[in-house]
């Protein structure tokens, strides 16, 4: 069992994309584009992309 916490990719209308704790709403102006991961999967999906 991992402790490790789990976080969303989100993204703006700007196209901009940042990390949010997986288990909470995305921030107003975001929405989640369906990555969930630790912190470092999702910063390796956010280089790609």
């Amino acid at each position: 069992m991992s402790d490790e916490k789990r976080y969303q990719v989100v993204i703006n209308d700007e196209e901009q994309y940042s990390i949010w704790p997986a288990e909470q709403q995305p921030p107003a102006g975001w929405r989640a584009d369906g990555t969930v991961g630790t912190q470092t999967e999702c910063v390796e999906h956010i280089d790609q992309v």
